[in-house]
């Protein structure tokens, strides 16, 4: 399957390549849904070289089995099958440009996941193999994505029962993992349901403990890479903290260029056959170094860092991909804007590394897409806060 390649991020291409293919042998709604994403697929990555009639054909297609998918799965009871199809959902909706109905699956998704724990909480059952198929290779891609759901105004929703007050039944959370890719699931899983900076350091001891006892075991150059990347998420959890201060950011300008670097070298290795003019577009599940780049390009306040991120964007394969929920074309004009507002208050404040950096005042806090009825996919509104003289300040641009 074409698709596999684009969409596999660096820790599930064992789903893609694997698992998902021996469930659609034996699960009729994967196997339409598959189809129907891997038409609605094909027909976005030849939109540039393909006539409208040909397009609406090969979607056609993909609508067929996409309803085809759906009546299929509303007569089974299977979690792991309606998890796995609801996350193929997820990505068609996507290729349609419905990024709401894209996170309205997601949170859907997202519901299913919580319920069960809370079943299996509640009744004191030991999980079966198919809740650790849905543990080890669907919850990590699903949290991925879900991670991008506040950017579109959306808080993402929470998998695990604690630390939710509000869920009789919430219990004590136990750090267990097996493999790079549950550490991974469960670190994605910890910082979307809010676990707090204890949290994280039970999580990073945990971790740590897993790295000492199979110490051997990881020796090849993508395990080793999969170990700087959660150490990375990890870091970055540490810092992205709700109401810090921004100029806070400036003293972690080292852990914004280790990410650039890790960004730098993956992008290295998935561009590598392709060509410097080639404009296809390009669909990625993850696009898994995104919100290092944007992240770095939107918090760190050092003029070479974030251009450099910027830089990295504008880079094949991202100059014309989809990141899953996120459209890189959009995120490279919100950048744009940002570093020109912001650096219109270049003072005299400097970093650790002694570069001039942005005022206080003149630092965007928050960035989201607020609601735009009647507009359409061409264009999305988002909305501008930063504090001045301890007031809000509040300003909307479309882009």
């Amino acid at each position: 399957m074409v698709s596999v390649p684009q969409l596999a991020g660096h820790f599930d291409t064992e789903f893609w390549t694997s698992q998902l293919l021996k469930m659609c042998h034996s699960e009729p709604g994967v196997w339409h849904s598959l189809l129907a994403l891997g038409a609605l697929h094909e027909d976005f990555i030849g939109s540039h070289r393909t006539s409208r009639d040909a397009s609406w054909g090969t979607r056609r297609i993909a609508l067929g089995h996409y309803n085809q998918a759906i009546r299929v799965l509303t007569q089974t009871k299977r979690l792991d099958v309606i998890l796995v199809s609801c996350f193929m959902f997820i990505l068609m909706e996507v290729l349609l440009g419905n990024i709401e109905g894209a996170i309205n699956q997601l949170h859907s998704g997202t519901r299913i996941f919580k319920a069960r724990r809370a079943e299996i909480a509640r009744k004191g059952l030991k999980p079966d193999s198919r809740d650790k198929f849905i543990e080890d290779h669907i919850l990590g891609p699903f949290h991925h994505l879900n991670l991008y759901s506040h950017i579109w105004g959306r808080p993402p929703a929470r998998t695990s029962l604690t630390p939710d007050p509000l869920i009789e039944d919430s219990c004590p959370r136990v750090y267990e993992f097996e493999s790079l890719v549950q550490a991974r699931a469960s670190l994605l899983d910890d910082i979307i349901s809010g676990g707090g900076t204890s949290g994280l350091q039970e999580w990073e001891g945990a971790f740590n403990r897993f790295l000492v006892q199979r110490r051997t075991a990881f020796s090849n150059p993508r395990e080793k890479l999969s170990i700087a990347i959660i150490q990375l998420q990890l870091n970055w959890a540490s810092i992205c903290v709700p109401n810090l201060e921004e100029t806070k950011y400036d003293a972690f300008v080292r852990l914004f260029e280790m990410g650039l670097n890790i960004a730098d070298s993956q992008i290295r290795a998935n561009s590598s056959g392709i060509a410097p003019n080639d404009l296809s577009p390009a669909f990625s599940l993850t696009l898994q170094n995104f919100l290092t780049i944007y992240l770095t390009a939107i918090k760190c306040r050092n003029p070479a860092l974030r251009r450099r991120a910027l830089a990295l964007l504008k880079s094949p394969p991202n100059h014309t991909s989809h990141g899953s929920i996120w459209n890189t074309s959009t995120a490279i004009k919100l950048i744009e804007r940002v570093i020109e507002i912001e650096e219109d208050g270049l003072e005299d404040l400097t970093d650790m590394t002694g570069s001039v950096v942005p005022s206080e005042w003149s630092r965007i806090q928050y960035i989201e897409k607020v609601p735009d009825v009647g507009q359409g996919n061409s264009t999305s509104l988002f909305r501008f806060r930063r504090q001045v003289d301890g007031q809000w300040q509040h300003f909307l641009e479309r882009f």
